[in-house]
Parts: C-alpha cells; sequence; structure tokens
C-alpha cells in the first residue's frame, strides 16, 4: 500500500501560560492547505520554540503515521484527536516507524527527505495535551514518529505520495531506536549498531552512549 500525507500542518512559536509557567513553544500544529516550501531546515509557516531540541537541519521535518493515531484515540478518554496534535509536520498514512530504515531516503512532491531518527519524548507534549500524564504515556507506548533531514529542497502539499527513492543499508529500524532508548536492559548490539551508524547524528548518539 502507498504512503502518503493526509495532513499537512505547521504553526508559529508562541508563548503559551501552563500551569503558572510560561512557554516558548512550536508545538501547536495546525492543518493547511495548498503548497508549501521546504528549506533546508523547515517547512514555510512552521517554527520551533525550542530550536535546541527541535528543528533545524537535522530535524527539520517530523512526521506521525495515522496508526499511532488510531491507537492513540482507542485509548485516551478523550475526543478524536486532531491532526498536528503531536506537533508533527506530516501526519502520515502508511508510513510506520517500524517499516523505515534509519538513512531511508524518500521522494515527497518536488522535495527529497531523508529518514534521521525518532523524537524523544518532549515535556511539550504535557502542555498540548494539557495533561501532565502524556508524556509518560508517550514513552511507554513507544510510538514516537520520525525526524527527517532535508535533502534537496522542493514543495509538498497534502496528498501527496511518499515514494522510496534510496534503501538505506543500515539494519536498523526507526523503530528499533524508540525500542532501545524505552528499554531498561538495552540490547548492545542494537546500542553498538546505533554508535557505529555514519547517518545518526552525534548528538542522538549521545542518548546511547
Amino acid at each position: 500500500m502507498s504512503a502518503q500525507i493526509i495532513s499537512l500542518n505547521v504553526g508559529k512559536a508562541k508563548e503559551v501560560t501552563w500551569r503558572g509557567d510560561k512557554y516558548f513553544t512550536g508545538i501547536f500544529k495546525s492543518p493547511v492547505k495548498g503548497k508549501r516550501t521546504v528549506s533546508m531546515s523547515n517547512i514555510s509557516g512552521d517554527e520551533q520554540g525550542d530550536l535546541k531540541h527541535h528543528g533545524g537541519n537535522l530535524k527539520a521535518i517530523y512526521s506521525y503515521d495515522l496508526s499511532h493515531y488510531d491507537f492513540w484515540n482507542s485509548i485516551l478518554d478523550r475526543p478524536s484527536l486532531d491532526y498536528g496534535m503531536f506537533g508533527e509536520n506530516l501526519t502520515t498514512k502508511n508510513f510506520p516507524d517500524h517499516l523505515v530504515n534509519v538513512g531511508d531516503v524518500f521522494e515527497i512532491g518536488t522535495t527529497v527527505i531523508q529518514a534521521l531518527h525518532p523524537r524523544l519524548p518532549c515535556s511539550r507534549l504535557n502542555l498540548r495535551f494539557n495533561d501532565n500524564t502524556i508524556l509518560k504515556q508517550f514513552q511507554a507506548n513507544k510510538k514516537f514518529g520520525i525526524y527527517f533531514k532535508v535533502i534537496e529542497p522542493g514543495e509538498i502539499e497534502n496528498n501527496n505520495f511518499i515514494t522510496l527513492i534510496e534503501k538505506s543499508k543500515a539494519k536498523l529500524t526507526i523503530q528499533n531506536l524508540t525500542d532501545c532508548f524505552v528499554s531498561k536492559e538495552r540490547d548492545t548490539e542494537v546500542v553498538s549498531k546505533i554508535l557505529e551508524n555514519e547517518i545518526l547524528p552525534e548528538s542522538f548518539k549521545l542518548a546511547f552512549q
């Protein structure tokens, strides 16, 4: 089955107050229509508030699959979640973490992107959901989504197909990284593969050293 974008989501960073504290965040993404320009570091109309942990050349695009939404909608006692709720730029269909390898290269519209690693748990999720249990649930259920870097800038829009154009030689799926990160007893073989991988950023490898 073909993978594709079912919702393209962007949002400007803004200051919000939650439980008495102020935060500057770009996690509030909303669906948009029409084509959007993709640069080497961002999608037009989109911003990140914490550039140390989000955005930039190595985290230019974040995707989250519809299968994850189906899971969360089945366990959370709240109305069905709107696309962009996890701060993702691309809500996707048939593009789950366990089918994408570290280093896989994809074409979307006229843009070429490369899968790097999962999005690690972030406290802004609690703020977005107005629920201080979401971060723990996010980590426990190991549905993290995928960060990409941009290889060739271009344009993307809703319903674009996501086409694999270069299969990575790395025998590591994005889900492998997530499972290893969450595990209390990390698989030493997987950790070795992560630390030896030339595609993964050093900043990501720090979590496994």
